[in-house]
């Protein structure tokens, strides 16, 4: 059975086809779980348990995540689309309504205050203040 070239090409053209839907997909869904895990840092004070979570164990990850020469997410996603990875974040928070919000209210407030509330810092300080603030009084310190 002879496979002709152009059948060759089609099938080799439909797997690519594939390929990149799925990363589509796999790089919205990153962009998604980026958003929701700076969602939790911000939110986390309403839950004195998320808060917990929030003050000991997440913001100190993130911050070692932050020392570090890379970013993990970002990295995978400059790995997906190496030539024009700038572009599809990009097209993702234009047409994702709580990554539109969320843009939308970081360039706002970029323009009007000194230094941005929304930036990775700001965002890192605003969770580690309001959860200690959520748990004050609710841990114990041993006495030194």
């Amino acid at each position: 059975m002879v496979v002709r070239k152009e059948e060759r090409i089609g099938k080799i053209l439909l797997n690519n086809m594939e390929l990149q839907s799925r990363m589509n997909i796999l790089f919205i869904v990153l962009c998604i779980v980026h958003l929701l895990i700076w969602a939790f840092i911000l939110f986390a004070f309403l839950n004195k348990r998320y808060a917990y979570i929030n003050l000991f164990y997440v913001i100190p990850i993130i911050y070692i995540i932050h020392i570090l020469p890379f970013h993990s997410l970002v990295e995978i996603k400059k790995l997906m689309y190496p030539s024009d990875y700038k572009e599809k974040v990009e097209e993702v928070e234009g047409c994702i309504p709580p990554l539109k919000l969320w843009k939308t209210l970081h360039n706002t407030l970029e323009k009007f205050s000194f230094q941005n509330p929304m930036s990775v810092q700001g965002m890192m300080i605003f969770g580690i203040l309001s959860s200690g603030y959520a748990l004050k009084g609710s841990i114990q310190y041993a006495k030194l």
